[in-house]
């Protein structure tokens, strides 16, 4: 899966200064035409008028919007609330299992480990953390217990916050006669990454502990914490065939899907999302265009004894129906 969101650029063309020719032919008179030909900005005058000022280099120039006639920079080209959406209400938090024990006693079990991200290490120049039990043997639990610690966990957020977006959907944000109001849970295998928050404090094994006992409190934490989910095609054949056996299907063939994000400048409060696939011709046909995904309940859980970590996230999207696609 693929984000694509370029910005669009303006290509101003350069005028190269072609003298003219034939300049040895000319008469006497005219040879002060013939010499060689010197840039505003480096000629002399014996005025005193100011030399005028040189054009700015093309390259500069590139980096100007289209619909910025003031010379805007290039951070203007998308709307300034393009982040996540969360509901009002919205539970975010994050758990490692095993979970922290309640006595401070856990310094010696825990620790944690860099992870390789390609993405984040070009963009700060370190790599992120990830927590890490201090020794296998510390994970006795079965898949099966800390599948039911999940359920028991998450089941009554997930209730409430469904039921919390139906009712705000029926009273405030009735979808039109061109949109459907789409509730979905999503489970997602990844990565729960760690890294220094705003504040810039090293993170610790204790400042994790504390970003876990933010988010059971609803506080905010100070450290930053993302979710990884580029995964090794190896590890999404493997997923593949574990969720074949459990559901008796068989696999039969795989579609590459592509989500090209669109931002309306004229909307800047709506984020479109198409969801795309590619025809023989190479060329991207529209399946389905969603509009301003919204978080309704988020659950990350570190699964310590696992290679991968969990997300499950309750979310509402609206999608519109009835595309003329021959018009994108």
């Amino acid at each position: 899966r693929q984000s694509v969101s370029s910005p669009v650029h303006r290509q101003l063309p350069s005028f190269p200064f072609s003298p003219p020719q034939n300049l040895t032919s000319s008469p006497p008179a005219n040879r002060a035409s013939a010499m060689a030909y010197l840039p505003p900005h480096r000629r002399h005058s014996s005025s005193s008028e100011p030399a005028p000022t040189p054009f700015p280099p093309i390259s500069s120039l590139q980096s100007l919007s289209i619909s910025s006639p003031r010379g805007r920079g290039r951070h203007h080209l998308r709307p300034s609330n393009n982040k996540i959406i969360h509901a009002a209400g919205c539970v975010s938090r994050w758990s490692p299992l095993p979970p922290f024990p309640p006595g401070p006693d856990d310094a010696e079990s825990f620790r944690l480990v860099p992870f390789p991200c390609d993405p984040i290490e070009r963009e700060t120049g370190a790599k992120p953390l990830v927590l890490a039990l201090s020794s296998p043997q510390n994970s006795s639990d079965s898949t099966e217990v800390a599948v039911a610690a999940i359920v028991e966990r998450f089941l009554p957020d997930l209730l409430t916050a469904a039921e919390r977006a139906r009712a705000t959907a029926t009273a405030h944000d009735a979808p039109t006669e061109d949109e459907e109001l789409k509730l979905s849970l999503v489970a997602r295998v990844g990565k729960v990454l760690f890294q220094p928050g705003p504040s810039g404090g090293p993170v610790s094994v204790d400042s994790v502990r504390d970003a876990a006992k933010a988010g059971a409190e609803g506080s905010r934490s100070q450290v930053r914490k993302s979710f990884y989910t580029n995964l090794p095609g190896k590890c999404v054949d493997e997923i593949g065939m574990y969720i074949g056996k459990l559901t008796d299907l068989k696999f039969d063939s795989s579609k590459k899907h592509y989500h090209v994000k669109v931002f309306d400048k004229q909307r800047s409060d709506t984020t479109m999302s198409c969801k795309c696939t590619v025809q023989e011709d190479g060329k991207l046909v529209i399946h389905k265009v969603e509009l301003n995904q919204i978080r309704q309940l988020v659950e990350d859980i570190s699964c310590l004894s696992k290679d991968f970590d969990l997300r499950l996230m309750l979310r509402t999207k609206r999608i519109l129906k009835n595309i003329d696609v021959s018009s994108y």
